[in-house]
């Protein structure tokens, strides 16, 4: 998700390198074979408690990272009574948190009583290379978990949950509550950081030469900095608001980019820059429904020359697939955004309308993937 005008952190976190494409679905493949054999084995009764359980789990998670218990353990393990001391909790309630989670993998627990840090719990590090944390803080908070108790009500009456339980949309939201907005911009950061290489791998961004790949609404250019260090020759635009972009220099410079990345300020519902070989859409159009949607594919039509590419970075989503991550996150662009993750043909169809032709749809090592479109 992406903001179109309030600021927006950014942090030159560096995720491990993505995995090959034909590996990362594989292992996929193979991971959902062996839960759905493991559901079939057991009652019908336990997978569905399971699921009823995700709730708790999610707490479990937010209490954890909210009272930074894996920073905490970072230098080595502790004793609860220590570790409830470092972070403000009593002991004996701490013990039972970290039990559950230990349970379900996150944290561990030594012969000799103390608790340590463990391969799933490190995710938790605050401001570490590939955090959640920040992630964890936003989909646990409760203004986030208040508008999803709407959510039941949206299916039936239609309207935006978010909207009904706060009273205006989330960006509007955010505009008011600073401590929010920055857990939700470092959040989004921490999804693009995953995402930033396999994105930058799955497509040939060589075939732009020496010409200019805009990144729409591209914060402080987390994933356009990774193409452009994947492809030398390649120029950048990075565009989002006026005071995003305004301090994207440290991450560009960090990255070595800077001096091959223009950076622009404005609004995508106005105008983007003109005649670049290339847009790209990050996570932006499933924010809003489809006349916004088709608003904003008209303004980046009317920058475009004829033949100019546009890639469109999203979930797709189409038939029912086994554990389809794009499918759950669809009911959060419902209740919390009123956008929606679409399909190939949904979003040819929006394409269309923008003057733009939907020539191939292209998976990455990860469950993003591109859809490219021409402008015809």
């Amino acid at each position: 998700m992406h903001q179109p005008a309030p600021t927006r952190r950014e942090a030159s976190l560096k995720a491990a390198a993505a995995p090959p494409r034909p590996i990362f679905r594989i292992v996929v493949a193979l991971r959902n074979l062996l839960l759905r054999l493991a559901d079939r084995l057991v009652p019908a009764q336990v997978p569905v408690l399971e699921r009823l359980a995700g709730y708790y789990q999610l707490c479990a998670v937010h209490a954890a990272a909210e009272l930074k218990v894996a920073d905490r353990l970072a230098a080595g393990p502790k004793r609860v009574d220590e570790l409830a001391s470092a972070v403000g909790a009593k002991p004996e309630l701490l013990e039972r948190l970290l039990r559950a989670l230990a349970s379900y993998g996150m944290f561990a627990r030594l012969p000799d009583g103390r608790w340590a840090q463990n391969r799933l719990s490190r995710v938790l590090l605050d401001g570490a290379p590939g955090s959640l944390r920040e992630l964890a803080m936003f989909v646990g908070s409760s203004y986030h978990l208040r508008a999803w108790d709407r959510f039941a009500e949206n299916l039936s009456s239609g309207d935006h949950a978010f909207a009904a339980e706060h009273g205006g949309g989330l960006f509007e939201y955010l505009a008011s509550h600073a401590d929010d907005a920055a857990h939700f911009d470092g959040a989004m950061v921490a999804l693009t950081t995953m995402d930033a290489p396999a994105l930058a791998a799955a497509y040939d961004f060589g075939a732009l030469g020496d010409g200019k790949l805009c990144d729409v609404a591209g914060g402080r250019g987390t994933l356009l900095a990774a193409i452009l260090q994947r492809h030398r020759r390649l120029r950048g635009v990075l565009f989002d608001d006026a005071k995003v972009v305004a301090a994207a220099g440290p991450l560009l410079r960090a990255h070595g980019v800077a001096d091959r990345i223009e950076v622009v300020g404005g609004s995508f519902f106005e105008k983007v820059p003109p005649d670049c070989a290339a847009y790209l859409l990050k996570d932006i159009l499933h924010d809003w429904d489809d006349e916004r949607a088709l608003a904003i594919l008209k303004v980046v039509r009317a920058a475009m020359r004829p033949g100019a590419r546009l890639l469109v970075a999203e979930m797709i989503v189409d038939d029912v697939r086994e554990r389809d991550f794009g499918a759950l996150l669809d009911l959060e662009m419902m209740a919390i955004m009123n956008g929606m993750q679409r399909s190939p043909a949904q979003l040819g169809a929006l394409f269309e309308r923008a003057g733009l032709a939907l020539t191939r749809v292209i998976p990455a090592a990860t469950p993003t993937s591109l859809v490219e479109g021409i402008a015809q």
